[in-house]
């Protein structure tokens, strides 16, 4: 409550936020669009972590590198004014998104791109699937949908695809976290 991160005297308590937030927030979602605007820095300079959802249709790694070196001149720039400043624990991550399977050119793509950059590459990665958008048509998150009878099937796919890259993510940026074993399963099965 609100009232709790006051003094007896009605004050703000700096003191008291910091221990509510101690005692109980473990992860913010900052969600922003891909560009660099003010506001998309003070994000990426908030973050400990950074995810970067790529689609692999028309993917292009040099756009994706100036994107990066751009971060990268911006926060140097930053630094050079707050040279204290402690930006994130450096372990960020591209994540492809809308990947056809069976369309070996974007698991290709993924494959060449992870070992060229194993750490900053996700092995897991969202398939496409029109069960997320029939979902969404209706407001709700896979896991709330119920779909037709004839939908059930990519339903679940979707859902046990969602699972396995909720896993990864969680695992990649908190670690001290146990895994459930849904990254692990959806790396076995393609990685192997």
């Amino acid at each position: 409550m609100i009232a709790d991160l006051r003094d007896a005297n009605g004050a703000f308590d700096p003191d008291r936020l910091q221990t509510a937030l101690n005692e109980t927030l473990d992860v913010i979602v900052i969600d922003q669009q891909p560009s660099l605007t003010l506001m998309q820095l003070n994000g990426l300079i908030a973050a400990d972590s950074v995810v970067i959802p790529q689609t692999m249709k028309g993917f292009d790694l040099a756009t994706l590198a100036t994107y990066v070196g751009n971060i990268g001149e911006y926060l140097e720039f930053i630094m050079g004014f707050e040279a204290d400043l402690e930006i994130g624990n450096g372990d960020h991550i591209v994540l492809p998104t809308i990947v056809q399977e069976q369309n070996n050119q974007d698991t290709d793509q993924i494959v060449d791109l992870y070992r060229r950059s194993p750490r900053e590459i996700s092995q897991v990665w969202y398939n496409r699937s029109d069960a997320i958008a029939n979902a969404s048509e209706e407001y709700k998150s896979i896991y709330e949908y119920l779909p037709p009878r004839t939908r059930r099937t990519s339903a679940k796919a979707f859902m046990s695809n969602a699972n396995a890259v909720n896993d990864g993510l969680v695992s990649r940026v908190l670690p001290h976290l146990p895994t459930r074993g849904f990254a692990d399963a959806f790396i076995k099965e393609r990685w192997s």
